[in-house]
């Protein structure tokens, strides 16, 4: 009974990831773009950088993965990556291995609404999302055991350096790896009153993916086709519309939605600070 409760969530996530792979077609939406991209991937990934997005590794593990098996390979690895996920999380929060944080953990996995990717193609979306969430926060991983002053860091570099740069590809990926490799490196140095140069390596990977993304003239041209067809006034807009306007989607998301997963994590963070007496943290949380 104590070993079904301790491996039930790594079950469960498996049988989750299984589940949602399996029922969604790969060739929905978007994936119909790139299933009917003629010539090799090469080919297809440098043009789509000149014309609409910088993330040409992304696109060329998503036409390799949907020419494959005719979209088998893309519901393994799909799997693979949900449970991935899950794993780098225990890994990143749950060091002592408390199984009750695992549990936690299965479900904020669980809970949340895969069906968020579907409208632009099931495969096209978690390739572009999921995948760079999984992979850059199981690149974290090292960072952690560095801060942590473990030396099991430099035995998973060989795989985390590979994530880390196919998470970098994604821009919105690049800019948290940068942000959060900044914030480790500064806590480092306080403690430790030196530089990690592996933290440094993280920094300038995602450097570069940041750069990459603000240069490619893909991405330019995106941005200017989707704002004529999408908000053509948006122009018009001052500094304080744009903030009020992103403030609004953002509470529209977090609190007139029914959002299980954001309840779930917002009430756990809570209860822990007010548990623990923790006034300031209390206050920041609620």
């Amino acid at each position: 009974m104590e070993k079904l409760k301790k491996y039930l969530p790594s079950i469960l996530v498996l049988l989750y990831g299984g589940l949602v792979s399996f029922t969604k077609s790969p060739f929905i939406g978007d994936a119909n773009v790139f299933i009917n991209i003629k010539g090799s991937i090469i080919t297809a990934v440098i043009s789509r950088y000149f014309q609409w997005t910088s993330r040409v590794l992304i696109e060329s593990v998503l036409l390799f993965v949907l020419r494959s098996y005719n979209g088998i390979l893309w519901i393994i690895l799909n799997i693979l990556i949900i449970f991935l996920l899950y794993i780098s999380l225990k890994k990143i929060f749950n060091s002592k291995n408390e199984i009750y944080i695992n549990y936690i953990i299965m479900s904020l996995i669980i809970l949340y609404t895969y069906t968020d990717m579907f409208s632009a193609g099931w495969s096209a979306s978690t390739v572009n999302y999921l995948w760079p969430l999984a992979l850059g926060i199981f690149s974290f991983i090292p960072i952690i055991n560095i801060l942590n002053n473990n030396n099991k860091s430099k035995n998973v570099l060989f795989l985390a350096i590979p994530a880390l740069i196919f998470a970098a590809n994604q821009e919105q990926a690049a800019a948290l790896i940068f942000g959060f490799s900044i914030l480790s490196l500064i806590y480092y140095y306080i403690k430790n009153k030196k530089i990690n140069y592996i933290i440094l390596v993280y920094i300038l990977i995602s450097l570069i993916g940041i750069i990459f993304a603000l240069t490619c003239p893909g991405n330019i041209n995106r941005l200017n086709a989707e704002t004529i067809n999408w908000f053509n006034d948006y122009s018009k807009l001052t500094i304080i519309d744009k903030t009020l306007l992103s403030l609004n989607n953002t509470f529209d998301i977090l609190l007139s939605r029914i959002n299980y997963i954001g309840i779930l994590f917002y009430s756990i963070i809570t209860y822990y600070h007010i548990k623990n007496k923790n006034k300031i943290y209390s206050i920041i949380s609620i």
